[in-house]
């Protein structure tokens, strides 16, 4: 006898949500902290140019971090 699945299939009409239990948000916002890159890319940005973007805040965090680091 074939297993029933666990989760049923939605009906074809219905939209799911867009990304576990969010609703306003992008799955890619969601993933990547924010809809900057999402944007970036729709808008064909250059990916180093993306980069160079948050390379101030990465090495700010990295200093910050570097104290709390045990090894």
């Amino acid at each position: 006898m074939p297993q029933k699945p666990r989760h049923p299939t939605p009906p074809p009409d219905a939209s799911p949500p867009p990304y576990e239990y969010e609703f306003k948000k992008l799955p890619i916002d969601i993933i990547t902290g924010d809809e900057d890159i999402r944007k970036g890319l729709e808008e064909g940005k250059d990916l180093d140019e993306m980069e160079g973007d948050w390379q101030a805040e990465l090495q700010g965090f990295l200093a910050i971090r570097k104290q709390y680091l045990l090894y």
